[in-house]
């Protein structure tokens, strides 16, 4: 893991060093390997994206959320919002109330009636992350058999999802991490074990039960005194060695909401906690922690978000999108999906410019392979003069690039690796 991680020069030129009291918000400041590298794509100077757990998701609101948030056409809430917000998903569910590719919780079940919608989503990349393969609360039984059926069906549609989160309770054996005693899926030779398959699969990014924050740091004279003698936060992405020795890179998500998972109920009191001016002098990123199919949680109890329900108060459930919305179109925030905010992130700390002697070809570099370039290095934005014929290249051939500047108070001209697009599938 040493290789994914390389060493981290500091400030890399286009914002200040974080402040010795620590953050205002749970963000993490993105700093860059070489100075010429702006922190984040043009013109953005902050970014957030939203790792969401599938419970309680009905399949036509996950698809009438999912258009209303990733494109601009007319849904039933409201105009598109035309951000980039991606999701997990349940491969198998013992419960009606979450869509899932099979039907039922059985290793052998048959595909359900929204499998081939499904592989849109995956294929396309909006389903970006495998949530613990499914929902095995109340019931648990969850198998290697279980994984191997999901993978089998990945491989069939041609999709490889990169991130993998943990889900629920004790019933949830294929959870893996030392964070918890039930947690089995990393060890070997338990019927639960599968983190074999993940590496064998392209999972490179996971989320395991510790790698939360609870707290919100910017209220409060204890939580300010602590602030001011805690140790530098390591950062959005951390090693993570699993019970077997597998290593992967595991990322930081913001709960920010006390004793209850975030749902929709409290997406605006996490997006109320990022101070916008901090984020963006900090180049910071955050990555929002939700179950956006969850209207609210009461009494232990979850209510399941319906178009309806959300309708009625649009006040608590929308407002908070279209605030992501408006620093989106403002050109200050960049709203990115979950697997892309982590590759960018993990991009940028480990990836080295080597110029020829006229200073007109870049050469980008990576400690690990990159079998596809233009995805990886998508965003990629370098300081450079706009009256050479300055160009890009990794492994010999050019990057497609565009030209910017001048960057605001910097007034800098850069070069970005142009993203590639996501296919629209509504």
């Amino acid at each position: 893991m040493s290789d994914a991680f390389p060493a981290n020069v500091g400030n890399s030129g286009w914002g200040g060093p974080v402040s010795g009291r620590g953050r205002p918000a749970p963000f993490f400041p993105l700093r860059p390997a070489d100075p010429a590298i702006r922190p984040l794509p043009f013109p953005y100077r902050g970014a957030v994206a939203i790792s969401n757990d599938a419970e309680y998701l009905d399949f036509e609101f996950f698809e009438t959320l999912m258009r209303f948030l990733n494109t601009r056409q007319s849904t039933a809430l409201g105009p598109g919002l035309g951000l980039r917000v991606t999701s997990s998903m349940f491969f198998f569910s013992a419960r009606d109330y979450n869509f899932s590719y099979f039907a039922g919780d059985r290793p052998d079940a048959p595909r359900s009636r929204v499998a081939d919608r499904i592989d849109s989503y995956l294929k396309a990349g909006w389903i970006d992350t495998i949530h613990a393969y499914g929902d095995f609360d109340g019931v648990g039984g969850c198998s290697r058999d279980h994984a191997i059926a999901a993978f089998r069906a990945l491989e069939i549609s041609g999709a490889r999802p990169e991130v993998f989160s943990n889900h629920g309770g004790a019933d949830n054996a294929q959870n893996i991490g030392a964070d918890a005693a039930y947690h089995r899926g990393d060890v070997l030779g338990d019927l639960a074990y599968h983190a074999d398959l993940l590496s064998e699969h392209g999972v490179r990014y996971v989320w395991t039960d510790s790698l939360v924050i609870s707290e919100t740091p910017q209220t409060g004279w204890k939580a300010a005194l602590k602030r001011q003698w805690a140790p530098p936060d390591p950062g959005l992405l951390v090693p993570v060695r699993l019970q077997d020795g597998r290593e992967f890179i595991g990322f930081r998500r913001f709960r920010g909401t006390g004793t209850y998972a975030p749902n929709l109920s409290s997406l605006h009191s996490q997006v109320r906690q990022i101070s916008w001016d901090h984020l963006y002098d900090e180049w910071g990123a955050v990555m929002l922690y939700q179950h956006l199919g969850v209207l609210q949680r009461s009494a232990g109890a979850c209510t399941p978000a319906t178009i309806e329900s959300v309708l009625r108060r649009p006040e608590i459930y929308l407002t908070p999108f279209r605030i992501l919305q408006h620093e989106h179109d403002a050109g200050r925030l960049w709203v990115a999906g979950c697997a892309e905010l982590l590759r960018y992130a993990e991009m940028i700390r480990g990836v080295a410019l080597r110029r020829d002697e006229k200073n007109q070809a870049i050469a980008l570099e990576f400690p690990l392979p990159v079998p596809d370039p233009q995805r990886f290095f998508g965003g990629l934005t370098v300081m450079a003069d706009p009256r050479q014929s300055v160009k890009l290249t990794y492994a010999g051939r050019a990057l497609t690039t565009t030209w910017n500047g001048p960057d605001g108070n910097e007034g800098r001209y850069s070069l970005t690796v142009t993203p590639a697009r996501m296919p629209g599938i509504w």
